[in-house]
């Protein structure tokens, strides 16, 4: 059986990082070259196939955030892969993940709040309601231990100041700059989210 190659069961080759990907992560993300491999290698190592699934990223999230509650959990991953999940395809692979990674934990708080916007306007409408409003409400303040209570009420007050004209509904500029017009959630969103 000379020159036939044997691969251990279970084990996918590790793939390397296509240049172009490398190039371009390394263009449009705050992530150095060097950064970025590692970072691959770890996501491979994670996930040999480089694809990331939802019960990985579930993993990952209740890693990060065991406190946070099944449902803003299981919404935060519904939203994500929405997001990012860019081909449609039911996972997210490397360079999707780059993207979220580099998203969350880098901006000041008006980039932040514009992602949450994104996130939560599930039909791209550029309008979210008040119960789109509470959603990410509860898990900004999840995150950060805070109650549901405690973010229901918060969304509900700083829904009713910014809906001037009553439609139940806010724009993404509107809500953003309402947002970062609360002293509360400015400082949350200084000290928690990706920060």
């Amino acid at each position: 059986m000379a020159g036939k190659r044997y691969r251990r069961k279970g084990k996918t080759p590790i793939k390397n990082l296509p240049k172009t990907d490398l190039e371009w992560l390394s263009q449009n993300t705050h992530f150095s070259p060097n950064h970025i491999l590692e970072w691959h290698k770890g996501f491979l190592a994670d996930c040999p196939d480089g694809k990331m699934n939802r019960e990985k990223m579930n993993e990952m999230f209740n890693a990060l955030s065991p406190e946070a509650q099944a449902d803003s959990g299981s919404n935060f991953l519904d939203q994500l892969f929405r997001i990012f999940d860019r081909d449609g395809d039911g996972h997210i692979d490397f360079k999707e993940f780059m993207i979220a990674t580099d998203m969350t934990s880098r901006g000041d708080p008006e980039e932040k709040l514009r992602w949450a916007f994104r996130m939560y306007d599930k039909d791209g409408s550029g309008e979210i309601d008040l119960d789109e409003m509470v959603e990410i409400f509860c898990l900004m303040y999840s995150l950060q231990g805070y109650t549901e209570e405690e973010a229901v009420d918060r969304a509900r007050t700083i829904f009713r100041s910014l809906d001037d004209n009553g439609d139940g509904t806010l724009q993404e500029d509107e809500f953003v700059q309402g947002c970062l017009d609360d002293a509360e959630l400015l400082e949350l969103l200084n000290a928690g989210i990706g920060a």
